[in-house]
């Protein structure tokens, strides 16, 4: 499908180069074929994939500092937004001349995660696919780094550490108030170690985000920075830094 002109407007915006751009066709090309036989999208944006979702997504990927490796957790991926877009772009980025992000995706439709996983052989992406719900994921990452760290409390930074993730990103699966509930756990700890901006978190909202934050804001300490969304007129990105449950 052809990349139309807001798309193309974009694409120089956020300084795509043609490597990237091509990357993301052979993404799209596969998203349809898939969406054939199981709704990884809403059927109604299939003609408006750019602007829709992979435009919408890419706009994350100069958030995320590439100065060293870094690890990204993705919840509720779905059809890979915004997990496989922000893979890719790191891929096939100018500089580093390697990949320099660990992207791992959260997912708990085994027919959305055998997508990912097709998406991310095909491309050669740094993407790891669980199939399992968040709370199942952090529970088990807990259990693991309890037998690694068997004399270790949850405070130590080895327990923490095998819990973190340097950024935590999700589209359009919940409510701000639950977003940080899932987050908590690998958020959470980590804020204990003294260490500020250790993790990040980077949700893509809608226009009900000043409600959400009303409501989140009831029951979370929240650091946060809002940003304008360059694809929907009322839709906002919102960065948190940390937050604490009150």
């Amino acid at each position: 499908m052809a990349i139309g002109k807001q798309a193309k407007m974009h694409i120089k915006q956020l300084e795509l180069n043609d490597a990237q751009v091509a990357a993301l066709e052979e993404y799209e090309q596969l998203l349809l074929k898939w969406q054939k036989s199981i709704n990884l999208i809403a059927p109604s944006t299939t003609t408006e994939i750019w602007m829709r979702h992979i435009i919408d997504s890419a706009q994350l990927f100069k958030m995320i500092a590439r100065d060293k490796p870094r690890s990204v957790l993705d919840i509720g991926s779905g059809g890979g937004f915004p997990a496989l877009v922000i893979a890719i772009l790191d891929k096939y980025a100018d500089s580093p001349s390697e990949a320099m992000l660990s992207v791992t995706c959260i997912e708990s439709v085994q027919k959305k995660c055998a997508f990912l996983k097709d998406v991310s052989r095909r491309l050669g992406l740094k993407v790891r696919v669980e199939n399992m719900r968040i709370e199942a994921f952090s529970a088990g990452l807990y259990d693991s780094a309890s037998k690694i760290n068997h004399d270790a409390s949850r405070e130590t930074y080895g327990l923490n550490e095998a819990l973190s993730f340097d950024y935590i990103t999700a589209r359009a699966l919940a409510s701000l108030d639950n977003l940080l509930a899932y987050c908590e756990p690998f958020m959470g700890l980590k804020t204990k170690i003294g260490s500020d901006n250790v993790s990040t978190a980077i949700f893509l909202k809608g226009q009900d985000i000043d409600k959400e934050l009303t409501q989140a804001t009831k029951y979370w300490h929240i650091d946060y920075e809002l940003t304008d969304s360059q694809t929907h007129d009322f839709g906002k990105i919102i960065k948190i830094d940390k937050f604490s449950r009150l």
